[in-house]
């Protein structure tokens, strides 16, 4: 992800659940420029959280999901259906 995007993309309104290049704002030493942000709810909605990954935890977590899809809860028909629209 090219920095110029993760700039422009950064003052954007973002969805829920979409995973959004970020810069760094205050970045320590040896710590990356960039990270992936994705906002979140819990499964009942009584927390809404920003999530920072590296885009190679977020890598992994791809691996990982596609490596066990016997593990990852279905995306119900109507969301499916509202998804496309998109």
């Amino acid at each position: 992800m090219a920095k110029d995007t993760a700039e422009k993309v950064y003052k954007a309104t973002v969805k829920m659940g979409r995973r959004i290049p970020v810069v760094n704002q205050k970045p320590r030493p040896r710590s990356k420029d960039q990270f992936v942000a994705v906002w979140t709810d819990n499964y009942d909605g009584s927390e809404r959280q920003c999530l920072l990954f590296t885009q190679t935890q977020i890598d992994i977590a791809v691996r990982r999901a596609n490596n066990n899809p016997e593990d990852c809860p279905a995306i119900g028909k109507l969301m499916t259906l509202f998804r496309k629209g998109l």
